[in-house]
């Protein structure tokens, strides 16, 4: 199984290599320690299926707690707790001892562009699912 930060430098290099071809690639990225707006650009980067890169300044966060009064491992729970909810589900449910999972992930999330109920197309299912598999 692949790392999530190998997987992520790949699909890193791919956006830069689709970039340098002339298509249009980008990086969500933000630099803020406030939930609301870590929330909006992690459901941004969701619905185009890209990259979220989320930052923070040295007076944001640092071994003091900074002015948000979090730590670098701080924020990183807060960074993770935004895009793990299905994955901790998942392993949950492993570590619970089920032998047998149904991992539907055909039906859109709130956070879709169309909004939570309706079916997704089969590419961003199956991305889903395998990304359930994984954990």
């Amino acid at each position: 199984m692949m790392s999530p930060a190998l997987t992520g430098v790949q699909r890193l290099r791919d956006l830069l290599a689709a970039n340098r071809r002339g298509e249009r690639a980008g990086v969500t990225s933000i630099c803020s320690a406030e939930p609301f707006v870590l929330e909006a650009a992690a459901a941004r980067a969701a619905r185009g299926g890209g990259l979220l890169c989320i930052e923070s300044t040295a007076n944001q966060v640092n071994q003091d707690g900074g002015y948000t009064g979090m730590t670098p491992a701080n924020f990183r729970d807060v960074g993770a707790k935004l895009t793990a909810a299905a994955r901790e589900l998942v392993r949950g449910c492993v570590l619970a001892g089920y032998t047998k999972l149904h991992l539907d992930a055909s039906m859109a999330c709130a956070d879709d562009p169309a909004g939570a109920g309706g079916p997704l197309d089969d590419e961003t299912a199956t991305a889903r699912a395998a990304d359930l598999c994984r954990v």
